[in-house]
């Protein structure tokens, strides 16, 4: 799996034979064959052959009894492995192994590697964890403290800031130390960030309403400006799109176009300059329309709802999104209709679209039993 080599012939093999050696593993090797097998089901070829997915499944059952029957001898780093493999398989998660976590980690955090470190946390978030002591709060302060004893220059691959990032945001935990450290260090190494660790780490900023961090958001418009267009897929696209108008960017008509960003409340005095926010849209724009096709129902209504919250009017793109959501609107949520047919009202793109508007009155007639009170709400608002 390290190789990225996943011959399924051989995985499933081992797997299969893991019932009748697992007692002659030690709990490294537990938690290395867990996440090798996580690794196959996740990042290898498709696991079509239900016969492949049971032996998986079963091998990965007995590893997680085995693990809580010798979990006093689990150390952190094994208890990290096993988690960040249970998730990436998509394998229910057992209380017992983050209940866990806490205790081993305090430990040994002082020797644990920035992966590790990581890895905890994302696993703990990814479980739906890390809000109440119940569920692994604990692991957050270990890591958080951590960190910051070692500082930004120590945090440095850009996968581990990414997800180090959107577990703090997706657990709602980190202070704002914390949070100043990820943009210096997100900062630092903007440029040899992936596309999609760059989305990811917008969108955990956005999602945890951080927004004193300027040299953090230049460095993420000076890479969208880059790669909008050749760089950026449907869904790093639409997530910067929702993250910057999620965050209160706005760019305001009286303003000769430079964007602003009102940090809290309506205090004049609260409100920033943002002059990287139009050319970022732009680009941004740019590269929604080469590959608009592609998006799925939910980046094309992100993206719409998201440049009508940023004051944004771009009849191009509207346009783009208009056809490209035309043929696919039977896959549509209804909050998803009613968000874009309210984007495309508030930008006044609704002239020229009378064809997406039509087939929306007939999706919404069709299905009028399974919108809320804000999806009727929006859709009869942008209809009238």
């Amino acid at each position: 799996a390290r190789s990225e080599f996943y011959a399924p012939n051989m995985f499933a093999s081992f797997a299969a034979r893991t019932a009748s050696k697992l007692h002659e593993f030690n709990c490294q090797n537990l938690s290395n064959t867990a996440w090798a097998i996580g690794r196959r089901v996740s990042e290898g070829p498709e696991v079509k052959h239900p016969a492949e997915k049971a032996v998986y499944h079963r091998a990965l059952t007995l590893i997680v009894q085995e693990a809580h029957r010798r979990l006093d001898e689990m150390e952190a780093q094994n208890l990290v492995s096993l988690g960040y493999a249970i998730v990436i398989s998509n394998f229910e998660a057992p209380d017992f192994l983050f209940r866990a976590l806490p205790e081993r980690l305090a430990k040994v955090c002082g020797r644990a590697n920035a992966q590790d470190l990581s890895n905890a946390v994302w696993a703990t978030a990814k479980v739906g964890g890390g809000n109440s002591d119940q569920t692994g709060a604990r692991t957050f302060f270990i890591v958080e403290e951590e960190v910051l004893r070692r500082g930004a220059a120590r945090l440095e691959n850009p996968q581990n800031i990414s997800n180090t990032a959107w577990a703090f945001a997706k657990a709602g935990q980190g202070s704002d130390g914390m949070w100043a450290l990820l943009a210096d260090a997100a900062t630092r190494r903007m440029s040899q960030f992936k596309a999609q660790n760059c989305s990811n780490t917008l969108y955990a900023f956005a999602v945890a309403q951080r927004k004193d961090h300027h040299a953090f958001f230049e460095s993420v418009s000076r890479e969208i400006l880059q790669r909008a267009e050749t760089d950026l897929g449907s869904q790093d696209l639409a997530n910067m799109s929702w993250a910057l108008a999620t965050l209160g960017f706005v760019m305001p008509e009286e303003d000769g176009g430079r964007g602003t960003l009102q940090k809290r409340g309506g205090v004049t005095n609260n409100v920033t300059t943002a002059p990287w926010l139009g050319p970022t849209l732009d680009a941004l724009s740019r590269g929604a329309q080469r590959s608009c096709r592609k998006f799925n129902p939910q980046h094309l209504a992100n993206t719409a709802w998201a440049y009508a919250k940023l004051n944004r009017r771009d009849p191009q793109l509207m346009e783009h999104i208009a056809r490209a959501a035309d043929p696919i609107l039977d896959s549509f949520k209804p909050h998803e209709i009613s968000n874009m047919t309210y984007a495309f009202a508030k930008t006044q793109s609704a002239r020229g679209s009378e064809f997406l508007f039509a087939s929306i009155a007939k999706q919404v007639a069709r299905r009028v039993e399974e919108f809320g009170p804000q999806d009727v709400s929006n859709t009869l608002w942008a209809f009238a």
